[in-house]
């Protein structure tokens, strides 16, 4: 999704039904709650279709001294139920400032209370220490946040934070709201009107919305730095992160003409300046880059490459602890041989149709940015109602994306550790989804402190 912040910048906010019935301090708690839910369903539909998630994103239990790979039937349990503790306390503050507006915007103020107390609650229900709402899971969280904003360069990036980096990537404009929300939730502020920043703070919303890719530039150049610079793909990814960057702040500068009635005119998209123009060029290089990277190195498919060129392998990025799999084979069994037009010879998910359409899909996703250029969009109503649904169709996006990442990881993981392992060593890339935990399943009872864990999945 490109990023654009003009929305969050203009002078005024005609509210519509929409936004009087979802102000924007419940919708970034919905986008949040749609994140936490895509999550588990990763890790829930990954674990039923026999990829080892575990083993791709170093989720580790430790016992006895020492680290184990965690079954990936025990990960999933908890993250639902972060999921449905989330959801009652969001889905219960709306309700409750709803009833108490009545639908009535001119109340809105009156009861803004509520929606500071509902965000202050899941920012709380984050960080508490009690040993509720899965505990160790929110603590491995906290830790990987803490991990991709504060890490020492001389630190490796670890598999899991480049994940969840790029989730966050997702979640860019959910963070320059998150500012908005911050700005309304001031005595001066309102939950009827965006509010106003000027001088350097008028830039703080595209700086907020930057952070995310700034992180993941840091961590390539980390990876270039630690390769002995000579990983240069490190460097190609890095560009692709940097490309965002112009979207951002020439989105920023730009300035959103209103009429008199606060509407925006049909031509008003299609400002004729150069700054608009470069924009658009920015946003058509940050998508289409973006795009290709995606599929050609994040997923590893060949749709996208010359005949006979060979697809740039990143290698496995750095496990926080050092491990072998000893995984048993799925029923499924590996899918190789020919390989199957733009794919790859090695396929773990059972219908070569699901790379297709996630390619398309891909696409399709990557290009909504030319919504927001229709000139349908008249008025600011609209628009906030339309980049609300643009933010959870990239939320969709990056749910496609991590299911066909985590499994070219895996692939990459299971094909070096062939390589460097006994030869003629069978190296399984899948698991039986059906069997049994070799620990049991609570994740209370089978995960606990490491003394230093530093993973994801390795609570600390």
């Amino acid at each position: 999704m490109d990023i654009d912040t003009r929305t969050a910048l203009v002078n005024a906010l005609v509210y519509a039904p929409f936004s009087t019935a979802l102000p924007l301090p419940f919708r970034v708690a919905l986008l949040g709650g749609l994140g936490i839910l895509a999550w588990a369903l990763n890790l829930h539909l990954l674990h039923l279709l026999g990829i080892d998630t575990a083993f791709a994103l170093d989720f580790r239990i430790y016992d006895k001294g020492y680290h184990q790979l965690a079954h990936p039937s025990t990960l999933y349990g908890p993250v639902y139920r972060v999921f449905f503790a989330y959801s009652a306390w969001t889905f219960g503050g709306w309700v409750v400032f709803r009833v108490a507006c009545a639908g009535d915007m001119d109340s809105m103020d009156s009861y803004k209370i509520i929606a500071v107390i509902t965000l202050a609650g899941l920012l709380f229900g984050l960080l508490m220490p009690f040993n509720a709402v899965s505990l160790r899971e929110r603590r491995a969280f906290c830790g990987a946040v803490k991990r991709c904003f504060l890490s020492p360069v001389s630190q490796p990036v670890y598999f899991c934070d480049v994940v969840l980096a790029d989730v966050f990537t997702s979640f860019a404009k959910v963070f320059g709201d998150v500012w908005m929300t911050v700005a309304m939730f001031l005595p001066s502020g309102s939950l009827t009107a965006l509010p106003v920043f000027e001088g350097k703070w008028e830039w703080a919303v595209p700086f907020m919305m930057s952070l995310p890719y700034a992180v993941r530039l840091r961590q390539c150049l980390v990876d270039y730095l630690a390769s002995g610079r000579q990983n240069t793909t490190q460097l190609l990814n890095a560009v692709k992160y940097a490309t965002a960057f112009p979207v951002i702040f020439l989105s920023a500068m730009q300035i959103l003409p209103l009429d008199e009635n606060g509407d925006v005119p049909v031509d008003g998209w299609r400002q004729d300046n150069n700054l608009w123009r470069l924009w658009l060029l920015s946003v058509a290089v940050n998508s289409l880059y973006s795009f290709w990277w995606d599929v050609t190195n994040d997923w590893g498919l060949t749709i996208l490459t010359r005949p006979g060129s060979p697809v740039v392998v990143l290698p496995p990025t750095p496990s926080p602890f050092s491990h072998s799999s000893s995984r048993p084979v799925s029923p499924f069994g590996r899918m190789e041989g020919a390989r199957p037009y733009g794919l790859r010879t090695q396929l773990l998910f059972p219908d070569t149709l699901m790379y297709y359409l996630a390619v398309a899909l891909n696409l399709v996703l990557r290009f909504t940015w030319s919504l927001k250029l229709s000139a349908h969009l008249h008025s600011l109503a609209e628009l906030e109602h339309g980049v609300f649904i643009m933010e959870a169709l990239e939320i969709l996006r990056r749910w496609v994306w991590v299911f066909f990442r985590v499994e070219w990881e895996v692939i990459k993981k299971s094909n070096s550790t062939h390589r460097g392992g006994v030869a003629g060593e069978e190296i399984p890339m899948r698991y039986a989804p059906s069997r049994s935990p070799s620990r049991s399943p609570d994740p209370f009872s089978a995960f606990s402190p490491p003394p230093n864990g530093n993973g994801f999945g390795a609570v600390h």
